[in-house]
């Protein structure tokens, strides 16, 4: 009587804050505001795996008192993870914090996020960056660089076209000049043969069918 039980995970549970208003732990716009240091505000979706250790369920309860676990996780934790969130992303611009850098950054949210709370028993395991809604105006420029990234490529293309085609013209044309010099070769060997029995044509055709009447000796001067 007049005594409250309070239940706390022991095992994984994921916290998940989202501005997809059908899922996450409430299902409303509930994702984390991070600045970034090009001075874009851009909201993110986060998710943290974390639980609450056996040896540190009274810790919890001082650090948190008699409310329950859904609280805490939508009130306390969440606040953590915004502070974590700003505290890493103003080391990176928008840019690398949507691309190549998230991973990187996920990873120092979770340490940001293990100093602050493991002194309150919440035992954080990994915190990840989702999606992002980017303004309007970091939407248009996100739109020009990839419109500049797609050109360049295209540009990069265009010349590895034209190289190719250079090397194909050239060996075309070696081929070309190899085919011309030896039909050149062919046709002079064929003109001198043409010769040669033009000449034994116009011997025959002088000859009077007599043969000389002196014969020539070896040796023999006539």
């Amino acid at each position: 009587w007049r005594q409250q039980l309070y239940v706390y995970p022991t095992k994984l549970e994921n916290a998940v804050y989202t501005q997809d208003e059908t899922a996450g732990e409430v299902r409303a716009a509930d994702g984390i505001l991070v600045t970034t240091n090009d001075n874009a505000n851009t909201v993110f979706d986060v998710s943290v795996l974390y639980r609450v250790r056996a040896e540190d369920v009274r810790t919890m309860f001082e650090a948190f008192g008699p409310i329950p676990i859904e609280e805490v996780q939508s009130l306390h934790l969440r606040r953590a993870v915004k502070e974590a969130a700003n505290a890493v992303s103003t080391r990176y611009d928008l840019f690398s914090l949507m691309g190549p850098k998230r991973e990187e950054a996920s990873r120092a949210i979770t340490e940001e996020m293990r100093k602050r709370l493991v002194r309150k028993g919440i035992t954080v395991v990994h915190a990840m960056l989702g999606g992002c809604y980017p303004s309007s105006d970091f939407q248009s420029k996100i739109t020009a660089r990839v419109n500049a990234y797609i050109d360049l490529e295209i540009s990069r293309l265009k010349q590895e076209i034209a190289e190719i085609e250079r090397q194909s013209a050239v060996v075309q044309g070696e081929a070309e000049s190899s085919a011309r010099g030896l039909q050149a070769s062919q046709t002079k060997d064929r003109s001198m043969e043409m010769l040669k029995l033009d000449a034994a044509k116009a011997a025959v055709e002088k000859w009077n069918g007599r043969l000389p009447a002196i014969s020539p000796r070896p040796g023999q001067t006539i």
